[in-house]
């Protein structure tokens, strides 16, 4: 018999907030591919948006919906999470990568748009590796 240690509480509330950080990123993406909506959004990303090859826009879906994926299977502790972060992470670098050399971002905006969601995707890659090298009970 196998001994599975039980997460700790942090381990549902990082995870829970992986799921929430993506499905926001998730109403992000179909709010920026519906033209209205785009008013309410500051000049930069509108120029972001509206510049957008549609290599980004796949990439960003690919990025949110992989990430949803991936915090739902870190929540059943399975070992596929890490694979579905990194390819989440990869759609972040390609879609955050076509914002730079547009227009005039302020140091704000390029952390918002830019470095958070790629360091986001990168710490959820580690901290699943960190929490699934424990034994899980699903393969």
């Amino acid at each position: 018999m196998t001994y599975v240690a039980k997460p700790h509480w942090s381990f549902w509330v990082i995870a829970a907030m992986a799921l929430i950080w993506n499905a926001m990123g998730a109403v992000n993406w179909v709010t920026q591919i519906a033209a209205p909506d785009l008013e309410a959004m500051p000049e930069w990303w509108r120029e972001v948006v509206a510049s957008r090859p549609l290599w980004a826009v796949l990439a960003m879906a690919v990025a949110v919906f992989a990430g949803m994926l991936g915090a739902v299977l870190l929540l059943q502790r399975r070992q596929a999470a890490v694979l579905v972060f990194s390819v989440s992470l990869a759609g972040t670098v390609l879609a955050a990568g076509q914002a730079f050399g547009i227009g005039e971002p302020s140091p704000r905006q390029l952390f918002e748009a830019v470095l958070m969601p790629v360091a986001v995707a990168a710490f959820l890659i580690w901290y699943a590796r960190r929490m699934l090298r424990r034994r899980s009970p699903h393969p």
